[in-house]
Protein backbone atom coordinates (compact mmCIF):
# COMPACT_ATOMS: atom_id res chain seq x y z
CA UNK A 1 0.00 0.00 0.00
CA UNK A 2 1.24 3.64 -1.01
CA UNK A 3 -0.13 6.50 0.07
CA UNK A 4 0.62 10.23 -1.32
CA UNK A 5 -0.63 13.88 -1.59
CA UNK A 6 -1.88 15.09 -4.54
CA UNK A 7 -3.54 18.75 -5.23
CA UNK A 8 -6.17 18.24 -7.45
CA UNK A 9 -7.05 21.00 -10.02
CA UNK A 10 -9.70 21.56 -12.68
CA UNK A 11 -8.20 19.15 -14.87
CA UNK A 12 -8.77 16.62 -12.85
CA UNK A 13 -12.49 16.75 -12.04
CA UNK A 14 -15.18 16.15 -14.36
CA UNK A 15 -17.53 19.56 -14.96
CA UNK A 16 -19.60 20.36 -18.05
CA UNK A 17 -18.28 23.85 -19.86
CA UNK A 18 -21.50 25.03 -18.76
CA UNK A 19 -23.57 24.82 -15.36
CA UNK A 20 -26.20 26.25 -14.95
CA UNK A 21 -26.68 27.42 -11.14
CA UNK A 22 -30.09 28.17 -9.50
CA UNK A 23 -30.05 29.87 -6.00
CA UNK A 24 -30.24 28.36 -2.97
CA UNK A 25 -30.23 24.77 -4.47
CA UNK A 26 -27.00 22.48 -3.95
CA UNK A 27 -25.62 21.15 -7.27
CA UNK A 28 -23.03 18.77 -8.80
CA UNK A 29 -20.42 21.39 -10.01
CA UNK A 30 -17.37 18.90 -10.18
CA UNK A 31 -16.72 15.18 -9.94
CA UNK A 32 -13.75 12.58 -9.50
CA UNK A 33 -13.84 9.32 -10.03
CA UNK A 34 -11.60 6.76 -7.99
CA UNK A 35 -9.86 4.96 -10.50
CA UNK A 36 -9.40 0.81 -10.06
CA UNK A 37 -7.63 -0.35 -6.69
CA UNK A 38 -7.47 3.11 -5.04
CA UNK A 39 -8.84 5.32 -2.39
CA UNK A 40 -9.41 8.58 -2.25
CA UNK A 41 -9.61 11.15 0.64
CA UNK A 42 -10.32 14.45 0.86
CA UNK A 43 -7.78 17.08 2.24
CA UNK A 44 -3.92 15.14 2.95
CA UNK A 45 -1.75 16.41 5.90
CA UNK A 46 -2.23 17.28 9.20
CA UNK A 47 -1.42 19.25 12.38
CA UNK A 48 1.94 17.39 14.58
CA UNK A 49 4.52 18.96 16.66
CA UNK A 50 2.90 22.10 16.67
CA UNK A 51 3.48 22.00 12.25
CA UNK A 52 0.57 22.69 9.73
CA UNK A 53 1.23 20.72 6.75
CA UNK A 54 -2.34 20.72 5.51
CA UNK A 55 -3.12 21.17 2.35
CA UNK A 56 -4.94 24.01 0.93
CA UNK A 57 -8.78 24.19 -1.14
CA UNK A 58 -9.53 27.14 -3.08
CA UNK A 59 -12.40 27.23 -5.10
CA UNK A 60 -13.61 29.98 -7.30
CA UNK A 61 -16.75 29.65 -9.91
CA UNK A 62 -16.77 32.09 -11.89
CA UNK A 63 -19.00 33.19 -15.05
CA UNK A 64 -17.65 33.36 -19.07
CA UNK A 65 -17.73 37.54 -18.45
CA UNK A 66 -15.33 36.51 -15.41
CA UNK A 67 -17.26 37.47 -12.17
CA UNK A 68 -17.03 35.42 -9.55
CA UNK A 69 -20.34 33.44 -8.17
CA UNK A 70 -20.80 33.98 -4.67
CA UNK A 71 -21.95 30.91 -2.70
CA UNK A 72 -21.63 27.27 -0.66
CA UNK A 73 -19.09 24.74 -1.92
CA UNK A 74 -20.06 21.18 0.04
CA UNK A 75 -17.56 18.78 -0.36
CA UNK A 76 -18.73 15.19 -0.41
CA UNK A 77 -18.04 11.52 -0.59
CA UNK A 78 -20.41 9.63 -1.99
CA UNK A 79 -20.44 5.69 -3.69
CA UNK A 80 -20.78 4.45 -7.02
CA UNK A 81 -24.38 5.26 -8.24
CA UNK A 82 -24.30 9.07 -5.93
CA UNK A 83 -27.07 7.71 -3.52
CA UNK A 84 -25.52 7.49 -0.53
CA UNK A 85 -23.58 10.58 0.06
CA UNK A 86 -21.88 11.62 2.73
CA UNK A 87 -21.22 15.45 3.35
CA UNK A 88 -17.84 16.46 4.67
CA UNK A 89 -17.65 19.98 5.30
CA UNK A 90 -19.54 23.49 3.98
CA UNK A 91 -17.74 26.58 2.99
CA UNK A 92 -18.25 30.23 1.88
CA UNK A 93 -17.07 30.94 -1.29
CA UNK A 94 -15.94 34.47 0.44
CA UNK A 95 -13.20 31.91 2.27
CA UNK A 96 -12.36 29.35 -0.53
CA UNK A 97 -11.37 32.37 -2.63
CA UNK A 98 -7.80 31.93 -3.71
CA UNK A 99 -7.29 36.05 -2.92
CA UNK A 100 -8.59 35.14 0.82
CA UNK A 101 -6.11 32.36 0.83
CA UNK A 102 -8.70 29.13 0.84
CA UNK A 103 -8.87 26.90 3.74
CA UNK A 104 -6.76 24.09 5.53
CA UNK A 105 -8.21 20.98 4.60
CA UNK A 106 -6.46 17.77 6.90
CA UNK A 107 -6.78 14.12 5.95
CA UNK A 108 -10.66 13.06 6.22
CA UNK A 109 -11.58 9.76 7.26
CA UNK A 110 -14.28 8.59 5.10
CA UNK A 111 -11.97 7.64 1.56
CA UNK A 112 -14.19 7.07 -1.35
CA UNK A 113 -13.29 3.61 -3.02
CA UNK A 114 -13.24 2.05 -6.55
CA UNK A 115 -15.68 3.25 -8.47
CA UNK A 116 -16.80 5.87 -6.02
CA UNK A 117 -16.69 10.24 -6.31
CA UNK A 118 -15.71 12.94 -4.49
CA UNK A 119 -17.71 15.93 -5.35
CA UNK A 120 -18.16 19.69 -5.26
CA UNK A 121 -21.72 21.04 -4.81
CA UNK A 122 -22.01 24.67 -5.14
CA UNK A 123 -25.29 26.78 -4.13
CA UNK A 124 -24.97 29.96 -5.20
CA UNK A 125 -26.89 33.23 -3.92
CA UNK A 126 -28.19 34.38 -7.27
CA UNK A 127 -28.52 32.07 -10.36
CA UNK A 128 -25.79 32.06 -12.79
CA UNK A 129 -24.37 30.27 -15.13
CA UNK A 130 -20.71 28.87 -14.13
CA UNK A 131 -18.14 28.20 -16.46
CA UNK A 132 -14.87 25.68 -16.56
CA UNK A 133 -12.97 27.48 -18.73
CA UNK A 134 -13.14 30.53 -16.13
CA UNK A 135 -13.59 28.56 -12.69
CA UNK A 136 -10.60 27.19 -10.92
CA UNK A 137 -10.26 24.52 -7.99
CA UNK A 138 -7.36 23.59 -5.77
CA UNK A 139 -8.45 20.71 -4.15
CA UNK A 140 -5.73 18.58 -1.27
CA UNK A 141 -6.47 15.07 -1.74
CA UNK A 142 -4.61 12.20 -0.59
CA UNK A 143 -4.61 8.96 -2.70
CA UNK A 144 -4.18 5.29 -1.24
CA UNK A 145 -3.52 2.52 -3.85
CA UNK A 146 -4.03 -0.96 -2.14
Amino acid sequence: MVEFRKTAVIGDFSMDSTVALVAGKYLELMTMQVPAQQVRFWGNGSIRGGVDDRGTFKLNVNTSTPANIAGTARIVVADANKVVRNFRREDRSDDLNASAGGVKLGKDVVGAGQDSYLIIEYKCDTSATATSANSTVFAPITIRTV
